[in-house]
């Protein structure tokens, strides 16, 4: 993810990996065990590009480095242009 206007989509890759290797879901806010934590953490940060960077060492549990992207578009973008973000990214 190179800006967060592409977060909606993101999240749909995010959920996908987890479904694909049955891991906890971090887009749906599952509990997550100590282990898929760290392997999400390092799959967050690889798929962050530079401008997002620094959100990968925001935390240091996956649910965490997550929780800040979240709050940063829901800062950023009014519930409008999220609602318009997340058809255009999955309809």
């Amino acid at each position: 993810m190179n800006e967060l206007n592409n977060f909606p989509k993101w999240c749909d890759e995010v959920s996908s990996l987890c479904n694909l290797w049955n891991l906890d879901n971090v887009a749906k806010k599952d509990n997550l065990t100590k282990e898929e934590e760290i392997i999400l953490r390092k799959v967050i940060q690889r798929s962050l590009g530079n401008k997002l960077y620094s959100f990968g060492k925001a935390g240091s549990t996956a649910s965490e480095v997550f929780s800040e992207l979240e709050k940063a578009t829901r800062k950023k973008y009014p519930r409008i242009v999220k609602d318009q973000m997340w058809k255009k990214n999955l309809g």
